[in-house]
């Protein structure tokens, strides 16, 4: 009976790195199809590869918000690590999602070998990575795209990891400083920085804090500076006083944990809230390690959910927001699941790796049956998010049509397409509606002004509007009242759109706009 049991465990356990590894070769082949797709997988892609042909053309990208170039509110190290990778490999997606996968790839690696530190077995570490790959979906299909978040999750976990695993002095001033190549990256680790820095004083004391705190404020205060006096104070309009301006979408108060987390992952949640809960009620029993482990873990968790939360009630915040509390979920559970068995088997003369002891066996296969199911509820179809034949033929009409037409044209919708055949490029749309949401209505005046002057000269032999009925009201009124709707731009029943975008539906029939004459 005993053997049986065991027999029937292993195979559990099996079945689950199975699972994990299913779901990180799913990823990595995934990856692999869309790094090479001619055209945008998400909406701003080719916005965010117009910023790298900005820099590489010798221009600032942070400067007065005009209609011919406006930036996005993000700091600009993506886009310095990608213009790097372009000078090798040319200024395409390409490029820029090769720097978003290497760093998936690197965080991945980063959760695995966490998890393996922690529980001293590589199953658990396999079980965190692969979990990270199963959340693609729920992440939006993200992390292998031409955006700033993968970088952004990959220098938290790496912070994140040097501080746990490294607390000399060096190890502290070396997370600082990785910390705010993350805020460099990406406001929100501001937050999280601020958070994890509890942890940092409370595990390494006053030297250690004091060089953590050394290690980001220096760099990151500094390249602030830097770039504010380049740009005139713009850097800091963009990056610190216009998402300030944003509004807040309320709802998600609730949503951020019911259908964001609960929803999808309900067996980790549990697991980690039953995992910390347990550990704090065994305080006074923990030696100074488990007790450092057990602070590090609770405030690098909370700090990981309060950068996605608040990140996702911005007005705005899509499902790459997600990506902080997808990882820190991630690299905890394997080590929770770890934890939990452990609580299992204390009271017996067995361990984790020995499921011999038939009074616990029973609470070990509920623990290993979970963990199953979560990874069952998160499954997801991989041709979903992979561009097909229509989808790149769909792509090759589109750039027919634009590269037919003489004289310039306006997508708003689409960035970096322009110049693939042969045009200029203007600021992106979604750039144009964080100018318009805000608060500063001297600076939307003075847009608006050149906008409306732009589209009353007919400046534009056409305008390609993807779908007039979800495009910035503001811009397609002026689009309406200076050209007229001409009919979609494809042929029969092809559609052209990203592929990734899960929250609205992006595939359609671009519509074309002639001048008013």
């Amino acid at each position: 009976m005993i053997k049986s049991q065991k027999r029937t465990l292993n195979l559990i356990a099996v079945a689950l790195a199975c699972a994990a590894l299913a779901y990180l070769l799913e990823y990595l082949v995934l990856a692999g199809f869309r790094l090479s797709y001619p055209y945008e997988l998400e909406w701003e892609e080719g916005a965010i590869v117009d910023h790298v042909r900005r820099l590489l053309s010798g221009n600032n990208l942070y400067g007065e918000p005009s209609f011919e170039f406006t930036p996005l509110i993000y700091p600009p190290f993506y886009y310095y690590l990608s213009a790097l990778v372009c000078q090798i490999c040319g200024v395409s997606f390409f490029s820029l999602r090769l720097v978003s996968f290497a760093a998936s790839v690197g965080s991945l690696a980063v959760i695995f070998r966490f998890a393996q530190r922690e529980t001293g077995r590589a199953l658990y570490g396999l079980l965190s990575a692969g979990f990270y790959a199963a959340l693609f979906e729920q992440g939006g299909a993200w992390i292998d795209i031409a955006r700033v978040d993968s970088l952004f999750v990959f220098l938290l976990l790496s912070a994140a990891h040097v501080l746990r695993f490294y607390p000399s002095t060096r190890g502290c001033c070396a997370a600082g400083a990785l910390f705010a190549l993350a805020a460099f990256t990406k406001q929100p680790a501001l937050l999280v920085t601020a958070i994890i820095s509890a942890a940092c004083l409370y595990a390494n004391g006053g030297r250690g804090f004091l060089f953590f705190v050394l290690g980001f404020t220096l760099p990151f205060f500094g390249m602030t500076a830097l770039f504010h006096y380049l740009s005139d104070g713009w850097y800091s309009y963009y990056i610190f006083d216009l998402p300030s301006q944003h509004g807040f979408f309320a709802v998600m108060l609730r949503l951020f944990w019911t259908r964001d987390l609960l929803r999808p992952l309900p067996v980790a949640c549990l697991c980690l809230a039953l995992y910390l809960g347990l550990s704090w009620l065994d305080w006074k029993r923990a030696d100074a390690n488990e007790k450092i482990k057990l602070v590090y873990y609770t405030l690098f968790l909370s700090a990981m959910l309060a950068a996605s939360w608040t990140s996702r009630l911005h007005f705005g915040g899509a499902s790459n927001v997600l990506l902080p509390a997808y990882a820190a979920i991630s690299l905890l559970w394997g080590t929770a699941l770890h934890g939990l068995l452990s609580r299992a088997y204390a009271g017996s003369r067995t361990s984790v790796s020995d499921t011999t002891d038939c009074k616990v066996a029973p609470f070990a296969y509920l623990i290993y049956a979970l963990a199953l199911f979560q990874f069952g509820w998160i499954i997801y179809h991989p041709a979903r998010y992979l561009p097909g034949a229509s989808d790149r033929a769909a792509g090759d009409r589109f750039m027919q049509v634009l590269a037919s037409i003489e004289g310039e044209v306006y997508t708003p919708d689409h960035g970096f397409l322009p110049a693939l055949a042969g045009k200029r490029t203007y600021t992106h749309i979604a750039v144009l509606w964080d100018i318009m949401r805000a608060d500063d209505n001297a600076i939307k005046r003075e847009l608006e002004a050149e906008i409306e002057q732009v589209f009353s000269s007919h400046r534009f032999a056409a305008v390609i509007v993807n779908n007039p009925a979800l495009t910035f009201p503001w811009i397609i009124e002026r689009v309406n009242k200076y050209y007229r709707n001409r009919g979609g731009l494809l042929e029969g029943t092809m559609v052209f759109g990203q592929i990734n975008y899960s929250e609205l539906p992006q595939k359609r029939n671009p519509q074309i706009f002639l001048p008013r004459r």
